[in-house]
């Protein structure tokens, strides 16, 4: 079975990838895990995990390397009822195992049915459909549909729905089913071209009920610019008035809109033409009137590219279609000036441009002198270590004989002890510098300030704070210098560049003290 750490290691399999997360709420687990030990010491940024335990067939026994975690939540879920029980079974999802997934989803549709049912007044029943147990309702690959019987509401949904890789999709049922909860409330998507600005009040109406462990991934979908394309369809987006018929003969108006402005120009779009759609349906009075509003909107995008595209799909004879295309001109056009004026607005005055053409004149003459800058700076550094190497050689004794008269280290235990106080001393120090809100934090820890200037150096850091967290837990302290020292340019010897603030050379001291100590302690 595989473990809560290989589906990580699994999802984000590049250190960039593990570096840029910052929270991790899994809710498109497909499969039960093992939860086991958890190593985070890669992902270096993560604040916040919230793992739902119910889809761990084991718990979660430790986790390593918390360097920057602020939050960790563990929920325990109410244990299956009997009528959950029995409906997975008719369904063939009984088997967490393998349909975790598929269990919560049902779980999760049946609450948002109830507060839906309580809030509207009006009594929902849900029927799933899976390969197991279909529903003759959703013949012809009918992904959902919704229907009136007796003054109660049947709901019909197809749990069988995948993604582009094959797994199962919670989102694509949750947003079938919000498209039901539209039609019962507002009418059907076929007869009512504002059905879609409904729709988009429903979709926000999800987001606020959804449960923790579905919001986020759900609020990826409302907007192009985070919708995951390179999972699901985005014909999503689609709205229509009415569903077309096979044969209807249609005009295309596209536009490719670039991805700065997505967000903004597709709302705009569609919210104006479904606007149109239905002031002109209340004027038209025959059924070949009504024919010729027949339109759809789908929006597209382009993975080689990484621009969208707007399609607009009309009748020949659309009364609109003039509108329609300057509607999806205009409103591009003052979309790509908005963008261009923030620009311009983020380049130099041309006060600055005068300030920097000036720099570049000096700069330039400068180089013409034979002055190599960047080689400057090179020995420059190379000095300033050389010095640095200079003064903790020449003060190494001392330090010696300060550790001993400091700490009163005199048998092995004191010295464990003095190690254990170091790291906690260190492991304090850095969280507050990388935890910090404060912009004068560098410059009130001057000296971690000037080590974590250098990103590369700061990364480092964070990941040495997660190797001193495990010693201090374990105790490991000869692990601990190793794993440090490999973090330089010495290859595995010591190097001051990542020795931050001289604690790792502290310790190596602490340790020697403690070697001698037992060596004379076994003679």
């Amino acid at each position: 079975m595989t473990t809560l750490q290989d589906y990580l290691n699994n999802k984000y399999q590049t250190t960039q990838e593990k570096e840029a997360v910052k929270e991790i709420i899994l809710s498109d687990i497909s499969e039960l895990l093992e939860g086991g030990e958890l190593d985070l010491k890669e992902f270096t940024n993560l604040e916040k995990m919230e793992v739902d335990q119910s889809a761990l067939n084991s718990p979660i026994t430790k986790i390593n390397s918390l360097t920057n975690l602020k939050e960790l939540i563990l929920p325990k879920t109410q244990p299956d009822s009997d009528e959950d029980k029995k409906l997975f079974t008719d369904l063939g999802i009984e088997d967490k195992t393998i349909h975790i997934s598929q269990q919560r989803t049902v779980k999760e549709i049946k609450r948002l049915t109830s507060e839906f049912s309580n809030t509207q007044n009006k009594k929902i029943n849900l029927h799933f459909a899976t390969n197991k147990s279909p529903q003759t309702k959703l013949d012809n690959n009918k992904e959902g549909i919704s229907e009136e019987n007796n003054g109660e509401w049947d709901i019909y949904l197809q749990l069988e729905r995948k993604d582009k890789k094959g797994n199962f999709a919670p989102n694509l049922v949750l947003w079938t089913f919000c498209r039901e909860l539209t039609a019962i409330k507002h009418g059907n998507y076929d007869k009512e071209p504002l059905f879609w600005q409904h729709f988009n009040q429903e979709l926000e109406w999800i987001k606020d009920n959804l449960s923790k462990l579905y919001k986020k991934e759900w609020e990826l979908l409302l907007n192009p610019a985070t919708f995951p394309h390179e999972l699901l369809e985005t014909s999503l987006f689609a709205c229509y008035f009415p569903k077309l018929e096979d044969g209807v003969e249609l005009t295309t108006s596209q536009s490719i809109i670039k991805p700065e402005i997505i967000d903004n120009t597709w709302p705009k779009i569609k919210q104006e033409i479904i606007n149109l759609t239905s002031q002109e349906l209340n004027k038209a009075t025959t059924d070949d009137e009504k024919e010729r509003l027949w339109i759809k909107l789908m929006l597209e995008y382009n993975e080689n590219s990484k621009e969208w595209t707007i399609k607009v799909n009309y009748h020949k004879q659309s009364p609109i279609q003039s509108k329609i295309k300057e509607l999806t001109t205009t409103t591009l056009l003052e979309n790509e000036i908005e963008l261009l004026k923030q620009q311009k607005s983020q380049l130099p005055t041309p006060e600055k441009m005068a300030q920097l053409e000036q720099e570049k004149e000096q700069l330039e003459k400068q180089l013409q002198g034979g002055t190599n800058l960047v080689e400057e700076n090179k020995k420059l550094k190379e000095e300033i270590q050389a010095l640095y190497r200079i003064i903790k050689e020449a003060d190494e004794a001392e330090r010696q004989k300060k550790l001993v008269l400091s700490e009163l280290i005199q048998t092995p235990k004191q010295t464990n002890e003095a190690i254990k106080r170091l790291l906690k001393k260190t492991i304090q120090e850095w969280r507050e510098y990388f935890e910090s809100e404060d912009p004068d934090i560098a410059e009130k820890k001057f000296i971690l300030g000037l080590s974590f200037k250098d990103p590369e150096l700061r990364r480092k850091g964070k990941e040495i704070l997660g190797y001193i967290i495990e010693a201090h837990e374990n105790g490991n302290y000869r692990e601990l210098v190793e794993r440090w020292q490999k973090e330089g340019k010495n290859g595995g010897e010591y190097d001051v560049e990542i020795d931050f603030d001289e604690n790792l050379q502290k310790i190596k001291d602490l340790l020697q003290v403690l070697e001698y100590q037992n060596s004379v302690k076994n003679n």
